[in-house]
């Protein structure tokens, strides 16, 4: 009996390498164009038509792809037009901070068929958040028993390790440490599992899902304004961060004049004066200084209802007190972005979070204060986007996620 030396077996793996890229090129040009045929790949890949022929049968016969009959009238043989194959199988997204829970499958055509939504009571704990997880997987699973799923992407709060998909530390979870999630979920369903933050896979949803509208989106950063301040860069259309899950901490950037103490147990930072949870700290003290009187009988008097959201209402309702308040959260969220505009010169931000839902004059003020606070020629051409908030945005990002590291050819976009 031979054995393969090791000279083969490189060989071997190089030839598997190669085919595994030509199929997923041909998969991911045919998702991204309507109408093409076999010949139109040929003129697209520089492949040889045997190769092309040989792929296609394969994609074919494993259910990835199927044909469709032209729709043209003229006389003649009629193309066939080659279609990915939605049923080929799916993905699943999960994207969670400690409100809340969203879960997508998403299927090989990037269409969402299914999704849920878990509420998180006040002061939960990680063992809360694991159940919650396991039981929307054991229901897309139970529901979808008889379809593949290729893999889950989750989109997790505060820091994590990317390579051994542990999560490390979140603040607002008790007990949210050093949790070995990505093995947890492998370990049960026998599914590969994929770990990013929940704002990267947030980007990665906004990319995906505004890339029509503005075909332009390949430089922009984006700037979740939740718990924390966290800025995520798209650089040449593609998400720039290290290895580890603690880039992007815009929030821990020193704000001057301030010396409120921060959930990373220092004093000054931005998370501390524009976050929900600093916001929120911020309205209780004005309320019991006498301030803010139209929103606090907006929320009858209920220190609780001193949230993000009813204040935003009241700012849309046209409270002087309110929107004076927001102007001040604006400038201080423009001159923090100025110091990034400078160092990586985007031509959009996008400001996602309930804060940016305030309206023009929030948006007007930062771009006023990033302006005072950077060079002219990084943000004269700059554009900022505040999106309508999408519950699903992180979890479909995470879905996407899941699909790009599965079919790893997809370069055109994120």
């Amino acid at each position: 009996m031979s054995v393969m030396s090791d000279d083969q077996n490189t060989a071997d793996s190089i030839v598997k390498s190669r085919k595994k890229f030509k199929r997923n090129k041909i998969l991911s040009i045919i998702k991204n164009n309507e109408n093409l045929s076999r010949f139109d790949l040929k003129k697209i890949t520089n492949y040889s038509m045997t190769t092309i022929l040989g792929l296609i049968d394969e994609l074919i016969e494993e259910k990835f792809l199927c044909e469709k009959e032209s729709d043209d009238t003229r006389v003649g043989r009629k193309p066939l037009w080659l279609k990915i194959n939605p049923d080929a199988g799916y993905f699943i997204g999960i994207e969670f901070n400690s409100f809340k829970l969203d879960c997508v499958l998403m299927n090989f055509d990037e269409q969402i068929v299914f999704s849920d939504k878990v509420e998180f009571p006040k002061n939960i704990c990680a063992e809360q958040v694991l159940e919650s997880i396991f039981t929307v997987l054991n229901k897309i699973k139970t529901r979808f028993e008889h379809n593949k799923i290729f893999a889950i992407g989750i989109g997790v709060p505060g820091y994590y390790n990317s390579q051994t998909g542990e999560v490390v530390e979140y603040a607002y979870i008790q007990d949210w440490k050093h949790i070995p999630l990505k093995n947890l979920i492998e370990e049960r369903y026998n599914i590969k599992c994929y770990i990013k933050s929940n704002v990267s896979v947030m980007a990665v949803g906004y990319k995906r899902k505004y890339s029509m509208a503005y075909p332009d989106l390949q430089d922009f950063l984006f700037v979740s304004i939740r718990n924390g301040i966290r800025v995520i860069p798209v650089i040449n259309n593609e998400i720039f961060l290290s290895n580890e899950g603690y880039a992007g901490q815009l929030g821990h950037l020193k704000i001057p004049n301030s010396n409120r103490l921060c959930s990373c147990g220092k004093h000054g930072c931005l998370n501390s004066e524009i976050s929900d949870v600093g916001i929120k700290v911020k309205l209780i003290e004005a309320v019991s200084l006498g301030k803010m009187r139209g929103l606090f009988d907006r929320v009858e008097n209920d220190y609780n209802r001193l949230t993000v959201e009813n204040l935003v209402l009241t700012i849309q309702e046209g409270d002087g007190e309110s929107i004076e308040f927001m102007k001040s959260l604006a400038e201080c969220l423009g001159s923090a972005l100025g110091v990034v505009v400078d160092i990586l010169a985007p031509a959009y931000i996008v400001l996602y979070g309930t804060l940016a839902q305030a309206g023009d004059v929030f948006i007007e003020t930062v771009y006023k204060a990033l302006c005072e606070n950077s060079i002219a020629e990084n943000s004269k051409q700059l554009k900022i986007l505040a999106p309508r908030l999408d519950e699903n945005m992180g979890a479909y990002g995470a879905a996407w996620l899941a699909f790009e590291k599965e079919f790893p050819y997809i370069k055109e976009q994120i």
